[in-house]
């Protein structure tokens, strides 16, 4: 038999720490926004105020997503995951750094003043989050697959180039869906993409849509495998799933878990102490 599906969504706390990480990212670039608008700095002296936060945020919002696609647990990034998070935010630091050094007009660049379109590149993490959130729930399934065999039970890992994404507009009011994420939501109902895909086309916010990173949609995997519901700005509150809950309380064979950090080697990587549940500083 096969274990049952496993509900992998943010927590209210989990929530608030994204929320928390774009806020804060908006607010500092919209603070260099203001001094450029302002003409207290040039536009190359904004672009290096801007991108720093915003590499520091892009792959702290992969992190968070990936924690949530791990269930809750503690997480460093692999190498390969590092390096997806640095090529997510090295588009958005390309398109900045022409906005902004290009040699063309900087105050209303494609139409926008220098707020709004500042805003558009903080809106961009969203992007990272859902990424992290796809490479950890990969994870959590080939995790599941082995802790299960150890039960005794069949389990299914799944793998970057099964077709099992699905494309979901956002509904929430006042957010209107650009024509590419229509049409994505709609052919990903009749065959769901693959992470290969995904990577290729891009992530809701990633840029590769008409709306930008303005983009709020999100991926799931379809209905059937670990969770019918996750994003950055909803979800209902879901638990480790029976497999992990045993592990955790001892009455399943211990596995090795790739890129989950223990709470001794979080504290040593970020230099303090981790207890269970709490996110990395």
């Amino acid at each position: 038999m096969n274990p049952p599906p496993v509900n992998f969504t943010p927590t209210t706390a989990q929530k608030a720490l994204y929320t928390r990480a774009e806020s804060r990212l908006r607010r500092t670039l919209g603070s260099v926004a203001q001094r450029l608008d302002a003409g207290e700095i040039l536009p190359h002296v904004a672009f290096f105020k801007a991108a720093l936060p915003l590499r520091d945020a892009t792959r702290e919002c992969f992190l968070l997503g990936k924690r949530v696609g791990m269930g809750g647990l503690p997480v460093l990034l692999t190498p390969a995951e590092e390096a997806r998070a640095a090529l997510l935010y090295d588009t958005q630091a390309a398109h900045l750094r022409a906005w902004l050094m290009g040699g063309g007009p900087v105050t209303k660049a494609g139409g926008a003043g220098v707020g709004p379109r500042m805003d558009m590149y903080a809106l961009s993490v969203h992007a990272a989050y859902q990424a992290g959130l796809a490479f950890g729930l990969l994870q959590s399934a080939s995790n599941l697959s082995s802790a299960s065999h150890g039960m005794g039970v069949k389990g299914t890992a799944l793998h970057q180039d099964d077709p099992l994404w699905l494309w979901e507009r956002s509904r929430a009011p006042g957010l209107a869906s650009c024509a590419d994420c229509t049409a994505r939501e709609v052919a990903s109902r009749t065959v769901p993409y693959s992470l290969t895909q995904l990577l290729a086309i891009g992530f809701p916010a990633g840029g590769k849509t008409r709306c930008l990173s303005r983009c709020r949609c999100r991926v799931r995997l379809r209905d059937g495998f670990l969770t019918p519901s996750f994003n950055s700005s909803g979800g209902e509150a879901g638990g480790m799933g029976a497999v992990l809950r045993a592990r955790a309380h001892g009455r399943a064979k211990p596995t090795a878990y790739h890129g989950v950090a223990s709470p001794d080697a979080l504290a040593a990587a970020h230099g303090a102490t981790v207890g269970p549940g709490r996110p990395p500083k």
